[in-house]
């Protein structure tokens, strides 16, 4: 644990859940726990997340692995060249039928 002048730091907010007992009696008992938050804005899919980080940032690195031949470093892809990449594929898919 973090602390300050040997006083513990509290890193994250104390979580609010509110919890309801469920059960019909046929399937047992138990609690349920949901968050006391509101869910907030969020993306569709993941694939829309993808596409608001490739107009944002297209240069941005999405991924990375390392080289899986004898070559040292490292090849990426960018946010960017993913969607190009998911374009092309759908297009080529749609142009077969």
């Amino acid at each position: 644990m973090a602390t300050n002048a040997g006083v513990p730091l509290t890193l994250f907010a104390p979580p609010r859940v509110i919890a309801e007992e469920s059960g019909d009696g046929a399937s047992g008992s138990g609690i349920v726990l949901r968050s006391a938050e509101p869910l907030g804005d969020h993306p569709v899919t993941v694939l829309h997340s993808l596409r608001e980080h490739a107009r944002a940032a297209p240069d941005h690195l999405l991924v990375a692995e390392r080289h899986p031949d004898a070559t040292p470093g490292w090849r990426g892809c960018s946010y960017g060249e993913a969607v190009a990449a998911a374009d092309s594929i759908g297009q080529a898919l749609l142009d077969r039928g």
